[in-house]
């Protein structure tokens, strides 16, 4: 004759469904847990001081337009509001674009230059613009007032203008002739070599 199970025996064998069911509940969490983990260590990593000075959908840096007609911008000056355009320039001035973002250090390094350089070219065919990459219209004329620049600080907040010359770091200048032709860029900043690239935009005639 088989004795009767024991009170834990019985226990154990009403209790297994209830058990059995945790355990699942359990490792499904830890599953999930873990695939979430995971997931979260694929994300694209937030984008670098360089990357967010130009958008992503850039597939060539600026040095491969030299040579090309440069994108005909216009966009509204921070200041006054009205139309800037690089049409208006067109067999009048040469114009030297800076594109820059004011928590640049590079771009901070030489920007008092730049503003130099305007002065010192005023009268002499040789116009500046300044294109901030920033979102804030406010933020986009505060080097004007700092640095007390006399050119055109442009409002871009789409960064339209910076996609269409293919900025991807910055600074990023562009030296355009007379025809609107892209003649010279310069990444970064060297006091010599923007010297040299302004002269090359003087008259020869």
């Amino acid at each position: 004759m088989i004795p009767p199970a024991s009170p834990l025996v019985r226990f154990a064998r009403q209790s297994w469904p209830v058990i059995a069911a945790f355990v699942l509940i359990a490792a499904a969490l830890f599953m999930s847990a873990q695939l979430n983990k995971t997931a979260t260590s694929t994300k694209t990593p937030p984008a670098t001081q360089e990357s967010q000075a130009a958008p992503p959908t850039a597939e060539t840096p600026g040095p491969s337009l030299v040579g090309t007609a440069a994108y005909p911008f216009s966009a509204p000056n921070v200041e006054t509001g009205e139309m800037v355009s690089l049409a208006s320039f067109r067999g009048k001035s040469a114009v030297v674009v800076d594109f820059y973002q004011n928590d640049c250090d590079t771009c901070r390094i030489g920007f008092p230059h730049l503003v130099e350089l305007s002065k010192t070219y005023r009268g002499k065919g040789i116009a500046f613009i300044g294109i901030p990459l920033e979102t804030d219209k406010t933020a986009a004329g505060k080097w004007k007032t700092e640095y007390k620049a006399d050119f055109p600080f442009l409002f871009d907040p789409e960064f339209t203008t910076a996609k269409a010359f293919q900025v991807k770091v910055t600074p990023t200048t562009f030296f355009i002739d007379r025809s609107g032709k892209i003649i010279q860029s310069i990444i970064s900043y060297d006091q010599a070599t923007f010297d040299k690239a302004v002269h090359a935009l003087e008259p020869t005639s």
